[in-house]
């Protein structure tokens, strides 16, 4: 993903330029060195949205809600990141707290956890 609050210019960069820019991220990130057989880059000058002065404020405040709330667990975008990416991110810590709250057994298979049958 490229553009957004950190560089709005980027969406009227020239598709070309786009496609270089992320090859090039790519290489850096994952020595990834193959050209791609077909690229496109899509658009959306307003497609992340932005928190608010005072998110991590209004965080804090419905953290100290949960806890009277046992068993209610909030995730997404709205709380904790707004990108797609930050969102698979989390996925994985919040598993793990709904599997701590109820109890679950955790089986391990290569990356992936797994709640056991009877857990």
């Amino acid at each position: 993903m490229i553009g957004g609050a950190h560089d709005p210019e980027a969406v009227v960069e020239e598709e070309r330029a786009l496609v270089s820019q992320c090859l090039g991220d790519l290489r850096t990130a994952m020595g990834l060195e193959a050209l791609p057989v077909f690229s496109r880059a899509y658009r959306w000058p307003l497609g992340i949205g932005q928190y608010h002065v005072g998110h991590e404020e209004r965080l804090s405040r419905i953290q100290g809600i949960l806890t009277g709330h046992p068993g209610l667990f909030l995730a997404g975008s709205s709380f904790h990141g707004i990108s797609m990416n930050a969102c698979i991110e989390k996925a994985s810590h919040h598993a793990e707290e709904v599997l701590a709250f109820l109890g679950g057994e955790r089986k391990t298979f290569g990356s992936v956890s797994q709640r056991t049958e009877d857990g």
